[in-house]
């Protein structure tokens, strides 16, 4: 029934409904998943600036649901969530930049964009500066920076960053 609101809804060009029938088809909730589907809608749910449409879109592009995979349209997406301080997108955007995919590897823009998320609360971005800081990637090694970083990190649960400061321990012995 749900998903009937959410269709008509979305027919009358309502972002939300059009991000949420994007949802709908994309994991399959009270209709066959459909990643097409899926795509058309969060497509919709983006061209009017929606900002959740406009995230969902770029993880199709990045992940081929829906789409051919296509990093550049998952960058340049991820890029205007990011300019407007998206914490999700910057991750995405500092992931992009250090493993060069959809744009060319800088690791100094990736611990930026991992700085800015991290900075929001991003535990995986936490982890991920720390990791920068540990070994000097798109920054001066600082072992103190990396060592509270991994802090922030591990205390929101990261297993990585738990295992990252049990290393750091055991190699100070």
């Amino acid at each position: 029934l749900a998903v009937e609101w959410f269709r008509k809804a979305a027919i009358q060009g309502l972002p939300d409904a059009q991000c949420a029938l994007g949802s709908v088809y994309f994991f399959g909730n009270g209709v066959l998943k459909d990643p097409k589907e899926a795509f058309q809608w969060y497509k919709k749910a983006a061209e009017k600036n929606h900002l959740l449409g406009m995230f969902h879109l770029a993880a199709c592009y990045a992940n081929g649901v829906g789409v051919k995979q296509d990093y550049k349209q998952a960058v340049q997406l991820w890029q205007k969530l990011a300019d407007k301080n998206e914490p999700n997108s910057q991750f995405a955007l500092a992931t992009s930049y250090y493993m060069g995919q959809g744009v060319e590897k800088d690791v100094n823009k990736a611990f930026g964009y991992f700085k800015k998320a991290a900075n929001q609360g991003h535990v995986m971005a936490q982890f991920n500066l720390g990791f920068c800081y540990m070994k000097g990637e798109g920054v001066i090694s600082n072992t103190t920076e990396a060592k509270l970083w991994f802090e922030k990190a591990a205390s929101a649960g990261v297993p990585q960053a738990q295992q990252a400061l049990q290393s750091m321990s055991d190699n100070s012995l």
